[in-house]
């Protein structure tokens, strides 16, 4: 019977890093990567979760059952409706002043949605930016749904 193994990919503000376990949790491989385009760049981090499944040996690769996915907080992509970023994403630690009052008045009791660093407050910058005719993702949620479109044309190879 072949080995299960399990693990993990983060993407954090410099780069991605992939762990891989085995049913006992011993770490059977790891390996990170810098973004090839700045954070902020969707694109940056496809290519490198590309880069580090392509980095797995066969065996993990062919009997990998379970892999979480973990992104930066508060980091939020504008995307069209089939899921494809249309610009740069904002990033967690950028604040977004422009509706100081429009997010006073929406959140009148919820002191964690008025900062400038909210994903409501970039959301009001992103709709700005781009109209009401967009998609809305948190960094993980939309590396995850990329990477569930492809599963299975990964998993092939």
């Amino acid at each position: 019977m072949p080995d299960n193994f399990y693990g993990g990919l983060d993407f954090g503000t410099s780069g991605a890093r992939i762990s891989i376990i085995d049913p006992h949790k011993e770490l059977v491989y790891s390996s990170s990567v810098p973004y090839l385009y700045n954070f902020e760049n969707p694109n940056s981090w496809i290519k490198s979760c590309k880069k580090l499944l392509d980095s797995l040996p066969i065996r993990v690769r062919s009997n990998l059952k379970k892999l979480a996915i973990s992104g930066t907080s508060g980091t939020l992509t504008a995307c069209n409706f089939k899921g494809e970023p249309i610009g740069d994403a904002i990033p967690y630690h950028q604040a977004c002043n422009e509706h100081k009052i429009l997010l006073e008045s929406l959140t009148s009791k919820e002191e964690h949605l008025r900062t400038p660093y909210s994903s409501l407050a970039k959301a009001l910058n992103l709709i700005d930016k781009y109209g009401t005719n967009i998609l809305l993702r948190h960094q993980s949620d939309w590396i995850t749904g990329w990477f569930l479109k492809r599963l299975d044309l990964w998993r092939r190879r």
